[in-house]
């Protein structure tokens, strides 16, 4: 079940002139709780329609998912903004370094030698892609600027979801 984006918006407006017309119009209280069940339906619909949408477009369950098919024994990389893709951390093959790191949640576990591990600087990351292969999870909103940061070694786009995409070297 899934509609246009002016579904929603169309069922809202429509829910409230119409509760607003039943109760102007209708002087019984059974018709009044009939019609206004009635009016419900078109609500929950919308309601539906765009959890569904907002959950495709904010999850990063996808990217996991494809990750934990595609990339075997490669290693992951996110690029700074883990807050923007944290849920891949639980839908994904395993625990990812974090190239540049700009997470304020992550902030403290940074400081931390057991976990210095995990965060790795620009041109740390640099020599391992020139050693390996190396997947690379990027909001889409930073992939212009980590094409830029990256250079010379080239990343190709393997596959593009709603705020994120999948790079490889």
């Amino acid at each position: 079940l899934f509609f246009p984006d002016h579904f929603v918006t169309f069922a809202i407006i429509y829910s409230v002139i119409a509760g607003i017309a039943i109760l102007i119009v209708v002087k019984q209280p059974n018709n009044i709780l009939t019609t206004i069940a009635f009016l419900i339906i078109p609500l929950v619909l919308a309601m539906v329609s765009y959890v569904k949408s907002a959950q495709n477009d904010l999850s990063t369950a996808a990217v996991g998912k494809y990750l934990t098919v595609q990339t075997k024994d490669t290693p992951i990389y996110i690029y700074q903004d883990f807050e923007n893709i944290s849920a891949l951390s639980f839908y994904g093959p395993g625990c990812f370094k974090i190239i540049d790191s700009k997470s304020s949640d992550l902030y403290y576990g940074q400081s931390l030698a057991e976990f210095k591990q995990w965060f790795i600087d620009k041109s740390s990351f640099l020599n391992q892609a020139k050693k390996q292969q190396i997947y690379v999870v990027v909001p889409t909103s930073k992939l212009s600027q980590f094409y830029h940061e990256m250079q010379p070694i080239k990343f190709s786009l393997l596959r593009e979801f709603a705020h994120a995409v999948v790079l490889v070297n």
